[in-house]
């Protein structure tokens, strides 16, 4: 119930507000409070009185609204940091359109210089962003040190019905977390493969599981896992099958279709090339040395090959270039830079081939919205991108490292039009199969559940 001259929708003082207001949140339908509760609760003055706005929003299938709160170190449009980014935006935006009210604490970090001139944030998604200290740190370290941040995280979660929080070695995942376990507010912990501490900085990620991390995991009242390699992974942390729910990422592209007009989104000059396509950041861990290699090896057979970089650079394009000169790829390699929207369905649609060679997938993204373009992938054994490719039969599954069957398996499928043909009479189940709308329905699920279990075993 709003007052008039009292508090606020979510309990803020209002300017001028009075040292009492009534204050009667409305979950279950309308209810209007008659002169003695005003009088009771000592209001001498006329209250204005509304139904909560979230309330009275129609949710489909007969589901109870709910306040969601997600915690998240990046939010659009910070894309540079990858794809958890444009998987957490999806499924706020589609959230929200289901008629929640959603609200994400996040920071500033990894948004460009300028981004935010020409941003307005998703409809219905309420975002609030600390300042980062330093981005120095939070781009080289990962480490998002925020300020006010915890402010943030008191005066949301006293109204939220559940908070979803997104990786789980960042300061923001931990201050939710603990914040969560105190005032026994039921947490989701989506991961987004950060459980295993693979890559770099591993004895530093071990020390910080040891203090915080495991705290933060096994305090969660669900785990989602985007696919069954991750799942396994939180199995060998010891989390317990029953908190874990498998719920893939959905896709967002806009439009799959051919464009009818060809233009410069993947394309090569003069446009003759055979295009292979990777999209993504430009990180030592995503395996580009490794495509670099065998694309020296594929020249020596067909000199009629491009490959296009798109992505942003994470700290790798220099030495990316160092070796496309060391390896004589000049005139077969382009750095495209960052690109999304329809520029990026465009690069999809026009590459003959996208090749994704990171061994540390949980899922991977760029391979599920290649296929729903029609155009085959390589992935790599042991990542969730390989499953994906494998059950579909998408184009082809190799052994991290394994040169001569990279280039092998490139110069095939540069011409293998039946995969092609296969991919395209699959567009339809996949854009149903992987919609966000589908994610959004399975993790809302998942959130009641959880919050008939705060904080304690599994759902």
């Amino acid at each position: 119930i709003t007052m008039k001259g009292g508090r606020g929708h979510h309990g803020e003082a209002a300017p001028g507000a009075a040292d009492r207001a009534l204050v009667l949140p409305v979950r279950d339908g309308p209810y209007q409070p008659g002169q003695a509760d005003l009088e009771e609760a000592g209001l001498p003055w006329v209250a204005t009185l509304e139904a909560d706005p979230w309330e009275a929003t129609h949710c489909p299938y007969g589901r109870a609204c709910m306040r969601i709160v997600h915690v998240t170190p990046c939010y659009a449009p910070a894309w540079a940091y990858g794809g958890p980014v444009s998987a957490v935006t999806a499924l706020t935006v589609e959230q929200a359109k289901l008629g929640h009210q959603v609200t994400v604490l996040t920071t500033n970090a990894f948004i460009e210089s300028g981004a935010m001139a020409g941003w307005s944030d998703p409809e219905g998604v309420a975002v609030y962003r600390a300042p980062i200290v330093s981005h120095r740190l939070a781009r080289s370290a990962r480490l998002f040190l925020s300020v006010g941040f915890g402010q943030l995280v008191k005066l949301h979660l006293r109204d939220a019905d559940v908070v979803h929080v997104h990786e789980h070695r960042t300061p923001q995942a931990c201050v939710a977390a603990l914040a969560c376990l105190r005032r026994r507010v039921p947490y989701v912990l989506s991961p987004h493969g950060s459980l295993p501490p693979v890559a770099q900085r591993r004895a530093a990620k071990r020390l910080f599981d040891a203090a915080l991390g495991d705290r933060v995991v096994q305090g969660a009242a669900a785990i989602i896992a985007v696919s069954t390699v991750e799942r396994d992974q939180c199995l060998s942390r010891g989390i317990v099958s029953s908190k874990i729910a498998v719920i893939p990422h959905g896709v967002g592209l806009p439009e799959y279709e051919a464009p009818t007009v060809q233009p410069t989104a993947c394309g090569t000059e003069g446009g003759q090339q055979r295009v292979i396509l990777y999209l993504g950041r430009l990180h030592r861990q995503k395996g580009l040395s490794f495509l670099l290699r065998a694309l020296a090896e594929l020249i020596r057979v067909r000199s009629d090959v491009a490959l296009v970089l798109a992505g942003p650079d994470d700290g790798y394009e220099l030495t990316l270039r160092r070796q496309v000169a060391q390896l004589g790829l000049g005139s077969h390699v382009r750095f495209a830079g960052a690109i999304t929207g329809r520029d990026k369905v465009l690069a999809y649609t026009q590459a003959d081939l996208v090749v994704y060679p990171s061994p540390y997938e949980i899922f991977g993204l760029v391979a599920l919205e290649a296929i729903c373009c029609g155009t085959p992938v390589i992935v790599c054994r042991g990542t969730g991108s390989a499953e994906l490719v494998e059950s579909l039969e998408a184009g082809a599954v190799v052994d991290y490292g394994d040169v001569r069957h990279l280039t092998q398996s490139m110069l095939w499928l540069l011409d293998d039009r039946a995969c092609r043909s296969r991919l395209a009479a699959l567009r339809t189940y996949l854009r149903r199969t992987y919609s966000w709308q589908r994610a959004a329905q399975e993790t809302l699920d998942l959130y009641e559940r959880a919050a008939k279990s705060p904080g304690r075993g599994g759902v």
